[in-house]
C-alpha cells in the first residue's frame, strides 16, 4: 500500500491510500490537483524507493530539491553498511 499523509500543526491525516507501491500508486493522488497546486507544494517526505522519487520528478519537480527521506531507511543503509565492514574484519 502506499498511504500519502499531511502533517501540519504537530496533526497527521491520511490524505490518499494507493494499491501497491511502484509509481503508479501515487497517479491517482497527483491526479487530484491542478498544475498550480503541484508546483505550490513546499515540502515532500518520501520513502528511498526509486519509484516514489521518479513520481515526484515526474508531477512536483521542484520539490524533489527539497525531499527529505525518512530518517529509518538512512539508518538501515549505515547499518547494513557497518554491518558490512565488520563482516570484512572478522
Amino acid at each position: 500500500m502506499t498511504i500519502v499523509a499531511s502533517m501540519q500543526a504537530g496533526q497527521t491525516t491520511v490524505e490518499y491510500v494507493g494499491d501497491g507501491k511502484g509509481k503508479e500508486s501515487l497517479e491517482g493522488y497527483w491526479n487530484k490537483f491542478e498544475r498550480e497546486e503541484l508546483l505550490g507544494i513546499e515540502a515532500i517526505s518520501i520513502d528511498m524507493s526509486a519509484a516514489y522519487r521518479q513520481s515526484v520528478l515526474d508531477n512536483v519537480p521542484a520539490a524533489l530539491e527539497e525531499a527529505g527521506v525518512r530518517r529509518f531507511h538512512i539508518m538501515q543503509h549505515i547499518n547494513k553498511s557497518v554491518n558490512a565492514v565488520r563482516k570484512r574484519r572478522t
